[in-house]
């Protein structure tokens, strides 16, 4: 499956609601994963102070 191939959006939708649903899911996991990151910094600056 070639890595541009996105599934066709659900009957009934609009095919750019469905990119804009991947889009939001991509960004939410961007912001978990910012939020993590900067949960592990804050660990480690509490160990240094």
């Amino acid at each position: 499956m070639p890595s541009h191939w996105r599934p066709a959006p659900p009957r009934g939708m609009p095919p750019n609601t469905h990119r804009i649903k991947i889009m939001e899911a991509e960004r939410v996991n961007l912001i978990g994963t910012t939020l993590a990151d900067l949960s592990q910094r804050t660990e480690e600056l509490r160990r240094y102070l």
